[in-house]
């Protein structure tokens, strides 16, 4: 029986080219989630997608029938489509089971991104949804990182800013932050601005940034 992943594995295996038709991501690390739909949107679309080829469909605020018809919509001009399908598990028993059975209809070119949109609860795995996708695609938990992981991934992160960042920056930025990659990123946005053309963050360029951030908010 196949079960869900975590993000190092799929990152392994998209760097190995292996894909599949649908992905469902879940779990409480959503910047990690959005990263993933970015690469798989990339991957199937382009650089520059037709803003046609990629819909995005929320379970809590649209119908069943709604997702049903622009899974099976065909694009005029042919290619790759993505639907990226926020609050899948909102979806009743009966309408996850009806989405099922769909999915197994949609061409080779239709391309699902599930949300989960909540935490995720081990007897989740049992949900139509969850277990189709677990057969035919690939089902990636997005667990929050530990300290030392996401001082890693701070370090890995900075390279987007075009900087490196010190081990002992990374520390101290994550004892101070918490391990939200969402915020480690707005902090390391916010000290690649800070030190400007230099191409490397330490320790006191992040304490100065964090200190005079905190200094000059109103709260």
């Amino acid at each position: 029986m196949a079960t869900p992943i975590k993000p190092d594995e799929l990152w392994a295996q998209w760097s190995r080219k292996q894909w599949k038709p649908h992905y469902l991501f879940t779990g409480q690390e959503d910047f990690l989630i959005d990263q993933a739909v970015d690469l798989a949107c990339r991957h199937w679309l382009g650089e520059k997608p037709d803003p046609l080829s990629l819909d995005r469909l929320d379970a809590e605020t649209q119908t069943l029938e709604d997702i049903i018809q622009a899974a099976q919509t065909v694009p005029f001009f042919g290619g790759a489509r993505v639907l990226r399908i926020q609050n899948a598990s909102q979806l009743s028993v009966k309408e996850q089971e009806e989405l099922v059975n769909v999915l197994g209809t949609l061409s080779a070119e239709t391309h699902c991104l599930l949300i989960w949109g909540k935490e995720w609860r081990r007897d989740d795995a049992q949900k139509p949804l969850v277990d189709a996708v677990c057969k035919t695609g690939q089902v990636v938990i997005f667990w929050p990182l530990f300290p030392e992981q996401a001082e890693r991934w701070a370090m890995e992160r900075a390279k987007y800013y075009r900087k490196s960042l010190s081990p002992h920056a990374a520390h101290w930025l994550v004892q101070q932050s918490g391990e939200s990659l969402r915020l480690l990123d707005q902090e390391l946005a916010k000290c690649a601005a800070y030190v400007g053309e230099k191409p490397g963050i330490e320790l006191e360029d992040v304490q100065t940034s964090f200190v005079y951030e905190k200094a000059s908010s109103p709260f």
